[in-house]
């Protein structure tokens, strides 16, 4: 810096003291310096100051070179007169002051040592090196006013701004000013006077006495607590409603305490302001209260007494004859509390009181009375719909004598009004069994709000909880429901309703990944219990997987103990795939199990109908509706057994079975009105009767409840092709869209192949008929109806012993398969196996008594082995039944004839031809006979007819037209 006595302008020692680098940082600092050097003899270094390591040659008049680095030594003299020349630090340290006159670099303390002074410092208190530009203090240190102010100004200007939108004003000021301007204020209003006792209206009293609710008590006594609890007329009141109340519903709800605390404050009670001053009322309303007390402590003998007194004179009082009748009833007296009943019931014949006590007076009489005890208590919950004990006391009869339907019915009318009748602790009992009894029979949802009210009752039952569960998801809640049930099982995480409960929730939802897998889990929690493995098989149906459902159902059914709907539902499934013999081998087994299973029963009456065992199914159908009438396959199965009785007669049209099988259809169908299997089964009735037009206006209807659905159009294909004649191009219409659903569906319908093979044998295509069939009794190899009719398919393509198959096949799945029997039979004629033939023709006539042609097949037979006298015997008995009967006639002619009896064989033949003349054999048959001899007129028409007929046997035929040739009649 200091070079040769002059300071370079801009240069400075660089860092590693040797060379010399450009200053440009600080030029005021050259200039000092260089007015400091200007003063040189006026300043007095020390010549022993040591030389800087690395410096040039001494200055003149110095014995070393100045750095910045060195603090010159002190003055060898004193100090010249007048201001003296700043040095160099001082300098330097004006420089460095800031605003306040504090070192950028901190606070200059003392030397640390002699007399050295401290070497500079930076801004961070560093020691600077030669050379080095000190850092500028930060931002703040330097305007911290300015900015404090600048913030303090814009808080304000916010306050004020927020504050102005306020409802207090700019700076809360009007706010301030405001409420201190506010008018204190006014005194709060003197609370009024109670308001004066009032006499509660006897009208309103004796309506909810009458009533007899648990709810309406309660109401009486809140009422004249409120009222006035001293008045003369209320406490009169409030001693005999508490009488009552605690008569009809016990102790535990209505403590005694509290009914001898209101009878004895009536011995306070003066008379002659009770009642409007009518002392002789009052005192009755008083004997009815201590009566009721007696009867409940045990003295009912003398409460018995004093009341047979007044009930003579004041008929009119039903209260004091129920309680009469009471008094009797404890004391064993029977027949006199009967009584004393009938006498309230004539003054009111809806008193729900006296109608209940009647029915536990019956009730106590024995089993044998139980049925009526039930109708009396039933009839008292519909004179007054909230007496709900009334309800439950019936629902118990019903159930020990084992009324499903009835039990289910009278719990749906109490749990109609179970928040009014009952106490809090008994409604979700009662809730919750309801919707039990429609869960077991599947309608579930018809009654699934109270399951969900008995959960809201009481959310600490699991059942509970898993019933209303369920009910959700059925009524379109799935989400709802699962979250409840979760969070159920979070409490009770092995509760094994609540994970069935779960599942089922999830198959509703269609998750059935979801629901699977819950069955999986309920089944490890409980491996002993049958119900995963009954909604195993319930959800495989649901999917289609019918072999899954029956591997599900068998073990279910071995697991079941004492509950018979495993049976049942496996019977159903063998039912429902043809295999008739397998179900009733579960039926029975069911109902051997309990006898009094509706459902079993129903199972079994199916059977049997499908066996045509139709006088024992009918009465069978009998004994399921004793149990429940309103079962579904029950009535549905004894509606289907009186049409088939109809079809068997003969002339269904007529038939008082089928008249009253029609109202049990559209019963069925007011209950369930989208239930396709009653529509399917009411046209099929319809059909018969002959409006078949009113039959497939209900298959439509049918076929629009779901879209997916086949079977409805494969009714109207069996419509078309079962009339008479056959509408061909209709049913191949009906087919073709049941196909078209079949194949967007995916998957392949054993029914679809049936009716195809149906279609194609009407219309000559057998190959085709035989190769639906196939395909049908593969998917359904337990299908008796499938197996027939493949050996009909066979035996039009003459494939006779293929066929013999099939029929002894469909034999097999149902023992009782007329028809099959009756194609056996045939068969062995044809095979000329007339004795075999006729075992199976009798096995027709054991599965369809009914069916008296069947003596025209054992005829057949006869006259195939030349036994005629035998062959006229059968068809004789024919002629007993059908005296109009074509085919019988003209057999009995045939043998008559071949007996020389030509004038008798004539009589029939000429019967036959008028009872039905468009019949071809018949017709030749008399036209031969008549033309014996000379050929009439008579006989030539017949001949010619004859000749023209369709049906006629050719060689009859032949037999006609050569009478015509030899008589010369073209």
């Amino acid at each position: 810096m200091i070079k040769n006595k002059d300071l370079a302008a801009n240069e400075d020692l660089s860092e590693d003291g040797v060379t010399w680098k450009a200053m440009t940082s600080v030029p005021e600092l050259n200039k000092a310096i260089n007015e400091v050097m200007a003063a040189e003899d006026d300043l007095s270094l020390s010549d022993d100051l040591p030389a800087k390591r690395g410096a040039g040659p001494a200055p003149r008049g110095a014995s070393q070179d100045l750095s910045l680095d060195d603090e010159p030594p002190p003055s060898r003299g004193p100090a010249p007169k007048g201001k003296a020349s700043p040095s160099i630090d001082e300098m330097m340290a004006e420089l460095d002051l800031d605003q306040d006159s504090k070192p950028k670099g901190g606070d200059a303390g003392p030397p640390p040592g002699d007399d050295a002074p401290p070497a500079p410092r930076g801004a961070g208190g560093e020691d600077l090196q030669v050379g080095e530009i000190p850092d500028l203090p930060p931002l703040w240190k330097t305007y911290r006013k300015p900015i404090l102010a600048f913030v303090g100004v814009m808080a304000l200007v916010l306050l004020g701004v927020f504050t102005h939108l306020s409802r207090f004003g700019i700076f809360f000021i009007p706010g301030i000013l405001a409420e201190l301007t506010r008018e204190p204020p006014p005194p709060p209003p003197e609370k009024p006077p109670p308001p004066p006792a009032k006499v509660v209206s006897p009208e309103e009293l004796a309506n909810l006495i009458n009533e007899g609710s648990y709810e309406a008590f309660r109401s009486i006594f809140a009422t004249i607590e409120s009222a006035g609890p001293t008045l003369p007329d209320n406490m009169l009141a409030l001693a005999k409603a508490r009488g009552m109340a605690t008569l009809a519903y016990g102790s535990t709800a209505f403590p005694l305490a509290d009914l001898t605390k209101a009878v004895e404050a009536l011995n306070t009670l003066d008379l002659g302001k009770a009642m409007g001053g009518n002392a002789a009322a009052a005192n009755v309303e008083i004997l009815k209260s201590r009566s009721a007390l007696e009867i409940l402590t045990g003295a009912h003998e003398s409460a018995a007494t004093q009341l047979a007194a007044l009930v003579e004179s004041r008929s009119d009082d039903k209260e004091l004859a129920l309680l009469l009748g009471l008094a009797r009833a404890k004391g064993g007296d029977a027949k006199g509390a009967l009584e004393a009943l009938d006498k309230a019931l004539v003054a009111d014949s809806r008193y729900a009181l006296a109608i209940h006590a009647i029915g536990d007076i019956v009730a106590a009489q024995g089993d044998a009375n139980l049925e009526d005890a039930a109708f009396w208590y039933a009839k008292a919950l519909r004179a007054q719909p909230a007496h709900s004990r009334s309800g439950v006391a019936a629902a118990a009869l019903y159930e020990k004598l084992h009324r499903t339907g009835a039990r289910r019915r009278i719990l749906f009318e109490t749990a109609e009004n179970v928040s009014r009748g009952l106490p809090p602790a008994e409604r979700p009992l009662v809730l919750y069994e309801t919707a039990k009894a429609f869960d077991r029979v599947g309608i579930l949802r018809q009654a699934g709000r109270f399951a969900e009210e008995a959960a809201r009752l009481d959310p600490t039952n699991a059942n509970y909880i898993a019933l209303a569960g369920v009910a959700m998801a059925l009524s379109g809640r799935g989400a709802q429901s699962v979250a409840a049930l979760d969070a159920q099982l979070q409490r009770t995480p092995n509760d094994l309703e609540t994970v069935l409960a779960r599942a089922r929730a999830h198959m509703k939802m269609e998750e059935v990944a979801k629901a699977f897998l819950d069955l999986e889990t309920a089944a490890k929690q409980a491996p002993r219990d049958h119900r995963p493995s009954l909604w195993e098989a319930r959800f495989d149906l649901l999917l289609g997987k019918l072999a899954d459902a029956r591997t599900a159902l068998e073990k279910a059914a071995r697991l079941a103990d004492t509950d018979v709907v495993p049976k049942v539902e496996l019977g159903r499934l063998e039912l429902n795939l043809g295999d008739v013999d397998a179900a009733l081998t579960q039926a029975k087994a069911a109902v051997t199990a309990d006898p009094n299973s509706a459902r079993a029963l129903a199972l079994l009456g199916d059977c049997l109908s499908r066996r045509a065992e139709l006088s024992e199914a009918i009465e069978t159908y009998r004994k399921a509706f004793e149990i429940d009438d309103e079962i579904l396959e029950a009535r549905v199965g004894y509606a289907n057994t009186l049409r088939d009785i109809a079809m068997r007669q003969g002339a269904p049209r007529e038939s008082q079975d089928l008249a009253a099988s029609v109202p049990l259809y559209l019963a069925a169908l007011n209950d369930q009105p989208d239930n396709p299997q009653i529509i399917f089964e009411y046209g099929r009735a319809l059909e018969l009767e002959g409006r078949l037009q009113n039959a497939l206006a209900l298959y439509r209807e049918a076929s629009m409840l779901d879209e997916k659905d086949v079977r409805p159009h494969l009714r109207m294909v069996q419509a078309f092709i079962e009339q008479s004649p056959p509408a061909l191009d209709e049913a191949a219409s009906s087919l073709k869209r049941a196909q078209s659903i079949e194949l967007s569906s995916g998957r392949p319908s054993s029914e679809v192949r049936f009716w195809e093979a149906r279609l194609a044998l009407l219309t000559d295509r057998v190959h085709d008929a035989v190769s639906a069939l196939r395909t049908a009794t593969e998917f359904e190899p337990k299908n008796a109806v499938f197996h027939y009719w493949m050996g009909r398919a066979l035996e039009r393509n003459n494939s006779l012993y293929e066929a013999i198959t099939y029929y002894e096949k469909a034999v097999s799945l149902n023992s009782r398969y007329a028809e099959a029997h009756r194609a056996l039979g045939w068969a062995s004629v044809e095979r000329h196996k007339f004795d075999q033939s006729r075992v199976h023709f009798e096995a027709f006539r054991a599965a369809a008594p009914e069916d008296k042609t069947i003596w025209n097949d054992i005829g057949e037979s006869y006259v195939r082995q030349n036994k005629d006298n035998e062959a006229l015997g059968a068809f004789e008995k024919v002629l007993e039944h059908l005296p109009q009967d074509v085919k019988a006639l003209v057999q009995v002619g045939n043998i008559l004839s071949r007996r020389g009896k030509e004038e008798d064989a004539t009589k029939y033949y000429r019967r036959a031809v008028k009872a039905d003349e468009s019949n071809g054999e018949a017709t030749c048959q008399l036209g031969i006979a008549l033309a014996r001899g000379k050929v009439s007129k008579e006989a030539e028409g017949l001949l010619k007819r004859c000749l023209k007929s369709a049906d006629a046997p050719e060689d009859m035929k032949d037999s006609a037209q050569s009478i015509l040739d030899t008589a010369g009649i073209n």
